[in-house]
């Protein structure tokens, strides 16, 4: 009996592995299911890829349209054109953090490790570009750095400190260095860190 028992025990694992080689998947059950699912996974792997590249693009047309901007006397930008169209551009790059969060989310099953890997750097460059926003147009004080003279250089300058700031936040270790001041920017980096 328990030769016997051995023995099955034996055949199923070599026919589990004999499918498994074939390419069988318990779940996709016919060849044309498993050509689907395959088709799916390539336009998703493809539409995140061209999403983190879209973010990537605005994240350098923003750079060179505020490279050089210098402050005023009083510690604020002068708002140029320049600056207005990069401000501009970050309606987009919210665009493409929500709508690759949605995707993202809804096919959560068929995406890869590569592909959640562009959302996360889609979103990390979305964000900087977000908080650049609402330190050229909003109060002063929504910044707070250890050091002040971070926050009182160029705007690309603080593009850049913005970027460092996005990733801190996101990758949850935020060193305190640079730290946010008011409920409405706190509830943006809370919406980040989720």
């Amino acid at each position: 009996d328990l030769y016997s028992s051995h023995n099955s025990t034996v055949q199923l694992v070599s026919q589990r592995e004999r499918e498994m080689e074939d390419g069988y998947d318990p779940i996709v059950t016919s060849k044309e299911e498993k050509i689907s699912m395959n088709r799916r996974k390539l336009v998703l792997s493809k539409c995140f890829s061209n999403i983190f590249w879209i973010s990537a693009g605005i994240y350098s047309m923003t750079l060179v349209l505020v490279y050089n901007s210098e402050m005023k006397q009083n510690g604020t930008f002068h708002i140029d054109v320049e600056t207005w169209i990069a401000c501009i551009l970050q309606i987009s790059q919210v665009s493409c953090v929500a709508y690759g969060s949605y995707v993202l989310l809804r096919e959560i099953d068929t995406v890869s490790v590569v592909d959640s890997w562009n959302m996360y750097m889609t979103t990390a460059i979305g964000f900087s570009g977000i908080y650049l926003v609402l330190f050229v147009f909003g109060d002063d004080a929504l910044f707070v750095s250890d050091d002040p003279k971070v926050l009182e250089s160029s705007l690309d300058s603080i593009l850049f400190t913005m970027t460092y700031f996005s990733v801190a936040t996101q990758t949850l270790t935020g060193p305190g260095d640079i730290s946010t001041i008011g409920v409405s920017l706190q509830v943006v980096v809370v919406l980040q860190m989720i």
